[in-house]
């Protein structure tokens, strides 16, 4: 199977929201970039997105397992779990990450939809 350039693109945007990777970040996503969390606020341009990445590195890393990538032309799909461990107490959340990506620059963000649910509420310590 061949992998695109944009496959290639969306892997590393995963590994740089697990690693905290904000110089990843500022290099990818456009000026007017929007991140709606569903149930959120969205967040809407460069600086609110860089905020709200760096604040991610305050806390423990999570882990994550992708179960699916999709990518069709300028946009992509990415499903898995993720299970983040605070204060001794762990959670695990089912998520999936639709994004749109600018169809004019290979490697730019324009547009990111993450709907997120828990598993296990109240999850065991």
């Amino acid at each position: 199977m061949v992998t695109t350039e944009n496959q290639v693109f969306i892997q590393q945007v995963n590994d740089a929201f697990l690693n905290g990777d904000t110089g990843f970040f500022e290099a990818h996503v456009v000026d007017d970039v929007r991140w709606t969390v569903v149930g959120s606020p969205s967040i809407e341009g460069k600086a609110a997105f860089m905020a709200e990445i760096e604040s991610m590195k305050a806390g423990p890393a999570p882990e994550l397992s992708i179960t699916n990538v999709i990518v069709h032309e300028a946009s992509a799909a990415v499903e898995g779990t993720m299970t983040i461990n605070e204060a001794g107490v762990t959670k695990r959340y089912a998520f999936c990450d639709v994004y749109r990506l600018s169809g004019s620059a290979t490697g730019q963000i324009e547009e990111i939809s993450t709907y997120m649910i828990e598993l296990d509420p109240g999850g065991a310590s």
